[in-house]
């Protein structure tokens, strides 16, 4: 992940998160599993693939795999619609970018 002009990139994707006082430059990104909303393919900031299920107490969680970098993300599935080896669209809403 990148910040170039005031603005956050991922594999050349522009993201919605405010780079606040990052500055120019590789970034790491932190974001929450609820900070995570997912769409069908297609649609939303990201692509990726569900690598893991899971129940976090009432939550059911997945892992998604970004097909722009290959890093792994939480998000919680609220749908319950999403399987092991699902592709699946996301956008990040909120998060937290730190200069490296």
């Amino acid at each position: 992940m990148r910040v170039e002009g005031g603005v956050v990139r991922v594999g050349g994707r522009v993201l919605s998160v405010a780079a606040g006082a990052a500055g120019a430059g590789d970034a790491l990104l932190h974001v929450r599993p609820h900070a995570v909303t997912l769409h069908p393919v297609g649609e939303g900031e990201l692509t990726g693939s569900v690598t893991a299920v899971r129940r976090v107490g009432r939550l059911r969680r997945v892992d998604i795999r970004l097909d722009e970098t290959g890093t792994e993300i939480e998000a919680d599935d609220p749908g319950r619609s999403l399987e092991i080896g699902r592709k699946t669209g996301l956008s990040i809403e909120r998060g937290r970018v730190f200069s490296v």
